[in-house]
């Protein structure tokens, strides 16, 4: 008989181990709502903040459209002089905000980064941005939302796996290419990635060099945002086009890779 209850009590031990690890898994997303609380309590006292310093920032607005984007760049210009660095972080931590949330609304800080900034500094402050959100949205889905997830996206999940499975071989040319695509949903894949054992280095260097010509022509725009009469004026079928393109030519070195390795195994 003691023989038998010292087999059963490591198991039960265990059990207990194996049922604590579940529930912090389980309610780990519980700290999403903190955190986003937390971030965005800290940018509404940014916008209050910078209100304070800047007399017309109140009067124009958060620039939430491609129209307040046009008046807050043409107002806020006046202060670059004098608050250039408080303009900046206005833009950086914004940007970030939106980028790390999945916010619709990183488009605006693209053209006000060329509005306010010009290319040479709006460029890479937007690329760095982008790069930076998604790598932190990336973490916080990877440990807080796997449960989340799992549940709510599980065929999502499976058929992402499925794809990567296929292209593990050349998964970084294919995941650069789903970048470059125009219209694809980089949100689902900053929160589906973790889940499906995607490299952090293959996801960062991803974004920063597939988010290269969006970031560009986007703050290209910015810098001549008052010329242009409505937002369907900035992007037209053929920059889709390039940019559809690019992506393509990204696949060239694995399928003429996949080409090759077929003939010399026929041989």
């Amino acid at each position: 008989m003691s023989k038998e209850i010292s087999q059963k009590e490591p198991q039960a031990t265990i059990q207990e181990e194996d049922f604590k690890k579940d529930v912090i898994h389980k309610y780990s997303w519980k700290f999403i709502p903190v955190l986003f609380l937390i971030w965005l309590s800290f940018q509404i006292a940014v916008f209050f903040y910078v209100g304070s310093i800047l007399p017309d920032f109140k009067k124009v607005g958060f620039p939430a459209s491609f129209e307040k984007a046009q008046e807050f760049s043409h107002i806020m210009r006046n202060y670059l002089e004098t608050h250039y660095y408080t303009l900046l972080f206005f833009e950086v931590s914004n940007f970030l905000f939106l980028q790390t949330w999945c916010i619709p609304g990183t488009f605006v800080f693209n053209l006000l980064g060329g509005a306010l900034f010009g290319i040479k500094v709006g460029f890479p402050v937007c690329l760095a941005c982008n790069t930076l959100g998604a790598f932190i949205c990336f973490n916080i889905s990877k440990y807080f939302a796997g449960d989340l997830i799992e549940r709510k996206l599980s065929n999502q999940l499976k058929m992402i796996k499925q794809k990567v499975q296929e292209h593990k071989k050349d998964l970084f040319f294919y995941m650069l290419s789903t970048r470059l695509f125009p219209g694809s949903p980089n949100w689902a894949m900053n929160i589906t990635f973790p889940h499906i054992h995607i490299p952090p280095h293959y996801f960062v260097f991803s974004i920063a060099l597939g988010l290269i010509p969006w970031n560009f022509l986007t703050c290209e725009a910015g810098s001549i945002i008052s010329t242009f009469k409505s937002k369907s004026e900035i992007f037209k079928p053929e920059t889709y086009y390039m940019l559809i393109g690019i992506a393509l030519c990204v696949l060239i070195p694995p399928i003429a890779k996949k080409i090759i390795s077929g003939k010399e195994k026929k041989e």
